[in-house]
């Protein structure tokens, strides 16, 4: 049995599609200007958790003071407390991080699509031999 050569090609698609679709992620949220917030979440004693979008940056005030995040990190989930500026939070919030639909659901279906495609191609094949 032969196998066809499949080579690393869906790898680097892959690596090309994932890189340009999160817009190269860093490896965790960064502080980003409040003037470039997307939207602004207001936090209260009360709020123990947060959800954010991919790539989406966030103006978060409590009472008289504010910072603003950018969530470009590679994690889903992330604790605000060791994000935010040292003594701003009393307590411990969540912000979950949800996909954006507009492109990262789209990315996945063409990437396994891709996949699915060159997994057909690489499949083994009987290789008979010719006899004279």
């Amino acid at each position: 049995m032969k196998l066809r050569n499949c080579g690393i090609f869906p790898a680097i698609l892959i690596g090309l599609a994932t890189g340009a679709a999160f817009g190269n992620p860093s490896l965790a949220p960064t502080i980003s200007s409040p003037d470039d917030a997307d939207k602004t979440i207001v936090i209260h004693d009360t709020t123990n958790h947060v959800t954010v979008f991919a790539n989406e940056t966030v103006l978060f005030k409590l009472g008289d003071q504010q910072f603003a995040i950018k969530f470009d990190g590679v994690s889903r989930a992330y604790d605000l407390a060791k994000l935010a500026p040292a003594g701003v939070l009393n307590h411990k919030i969540r912000v979950y991080i949800a996909p954006r639909a507009c492109y990262e659901l789209n990315m996945s279906t063409v990437l396994l699509s891709m996949i699915k495609t060159n997994a057909r191609r690489c499949i083994p094949t009987r290789v008979s031999a010719k006899r004279s």
